[in-house]
């Protein structure tokens, strides 16, 4: 997958002091591509890698979960939209979105 690069890409670009609109647009098309990606996946399986949950819902919800830092939307990907609901609210995501907020503190 070329989520983790694109969401790596976009975050950096975000921090980046001055800003630079240039490469923060170019970095959220991709990320918008990838979504688009991935969301055509979902839409023929209820998971990143095909029926049942594993590590690759976990990477890749390590990024998304983060998406609106970048300024990123789920909006145009409701498979996208559909998983990212069912991951969230998974006791052991819940638990370990929880602990990764509390570091930020």
């Amino acid at each position: 997958s070329g989520l983790s690069p694109a969401f790596l890409q976009a975050f950096q670009v975000s921090i980046q002091s001055p800003p630079q609109p240039e490469a923060r647009e170019r970095a959220l098309a991709e990320v918008e591509r990838v979504l688009g990606v991935l969301n055509h996946g979902l839409e023929h399986h209820k998971y990143v890698a095909g029926n049942e949950y594993s590590i690759a819902d976990i990477a890749h919800f390590g990024w998304i979960w983060r998406h609106q830092a970048i300024g990123a939307s789920l909006d145009k990907f409701p498979n996208v939209q559909r998983w990212y609901g069912e991951v969230f609210t998974r006791s052991a995501v819940v638990a370990a979105v929880a602990k990764t907020l509390a570091l930020a503190r």
